[in-house]
């Protein structure tokens, strides 16, 4: 576990600071609401185990959209990942104290604005661009479908 934590936190330092402005913040909040509100319905209608395989599926064409990397996010409520198609790594990490290239601890944050609500919570963060490797801004629209799991619909700037 050690390991996997040593491997993705490398490659994502690794990346060299090249921030860009938000394409269109408004849309990618949109674009994240809109999926994340739609995953949360898949979670409550099916089991835990076919909802990590499908947020898991790098090749979904329901929870991975091509626009601003779109993709599904889940971790349980202590902060262990247990979906990223984008950032597979990081699936098995306990996320608490990870930060973003501002040293934001986003996890934190998302864990803290979802807690007893059943609106999305929204964050803006600095992270790589799965594809690219560079730092972009970031919109994350997130939820609790249930109280022990988070569900997030992440879209990064290109």
């Amino acid at each position: 576990m050690r390991f996997k934590a040593l491997v993705a936190a490398t490659a994502l330092t690794a990346v060299t600071a090249a921030g860009t402005a938000f394409a269109n913040p408004e849309e990618m909040e949109a674009l994240t609401r809109e999926m994340v509100l739609e995953a949360e319905t898949y979670f409550n209608e099916t089991p835990l185990d076919d909802v990590k395989a499908a947020f898991n599926d790098p090749a979904s064409d329901r929870w991975v959209g091509d626009q601003y990397h779109l993709h599904m996010y889940g971790m349980d409520a202590e902060g262990v990942v247990w979906a990223d198609s984008a950032f597979p790594d990081l699936v098995g990490m306990n996320s608490i104290d990870m930060a973003d290239f501002d040293g934001e601890f986003y996890n934190q944050d998302v864990l803290a604005g979802t807690e007893g609500h059943s609106d999305p919570y929204t964050v803006n963060i600095r992270f790589s661009n799965p594809e690219s490797g560079a730092i972009v801004d970031t919109v994350g629209t997130c939820l609790r479908p249930v109280q022990e799991h988070v569900i997030c619909a992440w879209a990064n700037d290109s």
